[in-house]
């Protein structure tokens, strides 16, 4: 049974997951660090196809062949896309 406004349990674990994910790479944000398994554990919650951006301070670097890719810039922020593929593509 569907109740209006309450997620269906797989779509709230995908939910809780991604909650997870991010609140971990806020966390490694704020120590200066891009988390870039977080990242892509986010990816691994979307269909295929969907594209993740990170909007990210210019401090935070992902390590070189890390999965992502600059596509952007200004002088505080960096604009990275996510170009590892999906974990059950990996």
């Amino acid at each position: 049974m569907n109740i209006p406004g309450k997620a269906d349990p797989a779509f709230d674990r995908i939910l809780h997951l991604r909650q997870q994910h991010m609140n971990a790479a806020l966390q490694s944000a704020s120590a200066g660090v891009l988390s870039v398994p977080d990242v892509l554990s986010m990816v691994d919650t979307l269909p295929p196809g969907h594209p993740l951006l990170v909007f990210a301070e210019r401090s935070l670097v992902p390590d070189l062949g890390s999965g992502l890719e600059r596509i952007a810039a200004n002088d505080r922020f960096n604009l990275w896309m996510v170009v590892e593929p999906a974990k059950d593509q990996r």
